[in-house]
């Protein structure tokens, strides 16, 4: 018994030295690959809303359509601030980067957040949970707080992971980026109302954006990404604080979410008008294509 004791120790031992060993080198890899790795908008959102600035007056925040229309960047003075991500992080990970600002940007007076109707139903069970939000979120009271609403192990276990091993996981995805799945593209029939799906991830942390943004003094504003017309969506629970603006369906690529390269400025200017948001887009010098990545209806 003795012998097996000391056996497993040092195994045990040798095992910590060698996940250590790999963690270190997976670092010094991944310190220049990070922007050309999975979630790379995600990381750098969450590095620019930790980052102190008081010039910061207005942030937005959102998914993939929502980055094409205001891609990462501040506008002339710094006082208007650009973060759009992806949809993958989900409401969960919107309210973690709504914190980080709200700590770190002392004068930050208002925050938009533009989600697509279809993101609503994300309720971190996606194949892009792992890296879009495990990787970049994986703090104790974040695993804390995901586990007590959605109650799932294997999401647990995987964010104990990304926590204890964030460079080697990261190393990983970054090196079998040529076979990460696409997630199934997800139209709603033509012609139907739809009503948009909330998941218990999206109204627990919807919940606490709003509850955040009000004790702070911040004023927190809810809107839709535009849409095909193709469809009608129904915001029965009334998640959205403005009107869902429907554009021709020409106006979006195959999966009728993301918008064709060449309709991006006239859709930002109509989003800005019907919206009424205070401030015009980004300069076209910072237009640039955001990784698509299909909404998914998983549930």
């Amino acid at each position: 018994m003795r012998r097996f004791a000391t056996t497993a120790v040092l195994f045990c031992a040798g095992l910590v030295f060698v996940l250590a060993a790999a963690e270190s080198a997976a670092a010094r890899f991944m310190r220049p690959r990070w922007q050309l790795g999975v979630a790379a908008e995600v990381y750098a959102a969450e590095s620019l809303a930790s980052a102190r600035n008081p010039s910061t007056r207005v942030a937005y925040l959102g998914d993939s359509v929502a980055r094409q229309l205001f891609p990462h960047g501040s506008e002339p003075g710094d006082t208007v601030l650009y973060l759009p991500t992806n949809q993958a992080i989900a409401a969960a990970g919107q309210f973690y980067l709504l914190r980080d600002l709200i700590a770190t940007h002392p004068n930050l007076r208002g925050v938009v957040l533009m989600i697509n109707p279809l993101a609503w139903a994300n309720n971190l069970n996606q194949i892009y949970t792992h890296d879009y939000f495990c990787g970049p979120f994986h703090r104790p009271d974040q695993i804390r707080d995901v586990f007590a609403v959605t109650r799932n192990w294997g999401l647990l276990f995987t964010h104990l992971g990304r926590a204890l091993l964030p460079n080697l996981n990261a190393a990983n995805t970054f090196l079998s980026m040529d076979e990460v799945r696409r997630a199934p593209i997800v139209r709603p029939e033509s012609g139907h109302v739809v009503s948009i799906v909330v998941a218990d991830v999206s109204l627990e942390y919807l919940r606490r954006m709003h509850d955040l943004a009000s004790r702070t003094g911040v004023r927190l504003q809810v809107l839709p990404t535009p849409v095909s017309d193709e469809f009608t969506y129904s915001d029965d629970l009334g998640v959205y604080d403005g009107p869902i603006v429907y554009l021709p369906h020409h106006a979006f690529v195959e999966d009728g979410v993301h918008l064709k390269r060449p309709e991006i400025p006239a859709a930002r200017a109509i989003v800005a008008t019907r919206l009424g948001l205070d401030r015009p887009a980004p300069v076209e010098a910072r237009d640039r294509g955001p990784e698509v990545i299909p909404v998914s209806n998983a549930r």
